[in-house]
């Protein structure tokens, strides 16, 4: 066999380099494009389901005024003067309460500073 120049084996290295990254190209490109697939799938909307709604039919009913009875409601009576002077002095018994509680405490909070 004949030796080979310098020359012809940097054209041997070169087409094997090419030849090489040419693979290489064509793995990223399909790589690429298997991602690029695979999101845009990804992103589209799922079709939209037809929504049925079953309607209940419902029978409209007509309303009969009852004979005797008014339509407004029992009328309100106006409260009696016994029972507000009883609310009156159950609010004052509860303000006397809690006075004489807070006086208790201030008493207690003294004695025990002495």
């Amino acid at each position: 066999m004949a030796e080979e120049t310098i020359l012809e084996k940097a054209g041997v290295a070169v087409g094997v380099g090419l030849g090489v990254a040419s693979n290489v190209a064509g793995a990223v490109r399909s790589a690429f494009g298997s991602a690029v697939d695979s999101v845009t799938e990804a992103l589209k909307p799922a079709p939209a389901k037809p929504v049925v709604k079953k309607a209940v039919a419902k029978k409209a009913t007509k309303k009969v005024p009852i004979k005797g009875v008014s339509q407004n409601g029992p009328a309100k009576k106006a409260p009696k003067e016994a029972s507000v002077k009883a609310a009156k002095k159950v609010i004052k018994k509860k303000a006397a309460k809690k006075a004489v509680k807070s006086v208790k405490k201030t008493v207690k909070s003294i004695r025990r500073r002495q």
